[in-house]
């Protein structure tokens, strides 16, 4: 399966498993997305404060692990306000049994910025991410999130790292595999076929996909 937390196995494999398990359920249940990703936080900052030994006590309130961090400095304030966001996020699921699928793929995409930062400071200061890969979308999701998981595959398009083919094929630039660490995960979709949309009229212009890919493609 496709991951962003591949990069958290080395510190921790409950990182790259609460990871993994907030993807799988992010279609068919958000609110347990939810729960799994403020498990991820509340273990990041556990090890966070491990590592430069400000750990007291695994039943130290999340919020009060994060006060002591950011007082000592060893939060920037926009991680810190990241951290609160999954955790207001995952108790609201957790104590109101609420989550839509909007609310756990912002929490999934902050979670994963918390990650990178975490492995940049801890591990690798110079280790690039590459793009957010999106989860698996739910059968029935609005337009407004369609459109949101979308738009994470043309920003890709955009910079030339992907493009679909006349023939309606998705092909992946070399150089996301090269310049990413995480390139290898788009590269599993390259030559996959491309679903046409049920009304012809939607169908994308066979002249505009081959100047893409001409122009604009790094192949």
């Amino acid at each position: 399966m496709r991951t962003n937390f591949a990069h958290l196995e080395q510190h921790d494999e409950q990182l790259l498993r609460l990871g993994m398990l907030a993807e799988r359920y992010f279609a068919d249940d958000p609110n347990t997305a939810l729960l799994k990703l403020r498990q991820l936080s509340e273990l990041l900052a556990q090890l966070v404060a491990t590592k430069v030994g400000l750990y007291s006590s695994h039943e130290e309130a999340q919020y009060d692990l994060l006060r002591r961090l950011q007082d000592q400095g060893i939060l920037p304030r926009e991680i810190a306000q990241l951290f609160g966001e999954v955790r207001r996020a995952g108790n609201a699921a957790t104590h109101a049994m609420v989550g839509d699928h909007r609310t756990a793929l912002a929490a999934l995409k902050v979670t994963w910025q918390l990650g990178i930062w975490f492995h940049r400071t801890f591990a690798n200061a110079t280790f690039k991410a590459g793009p957010f890969v999106p989860p698996v979308a739910p059968k029935d999701e609005s337009g407004e999130l369609r459109a949101e998981l979308a738009a994470h595959i043309k920003g890709k398009e955009d910079r030339g790292y992907v493009t679909v083919t006349p023939e309606l094929r998705f092909l992946v630039s070399r150089r996301i595999r090269e310049e990413f660490e995480n390139g290898r995960e788009y590269y599993k979709l390259h030559g996959a076929a491309v679903r046409q949309p049920a009304r012809a009229d939607f169908a994308p212009q066979r002249e505009y996909l081959d100047w893409h890919a001409t122009n604009v493609f790094q192949g």
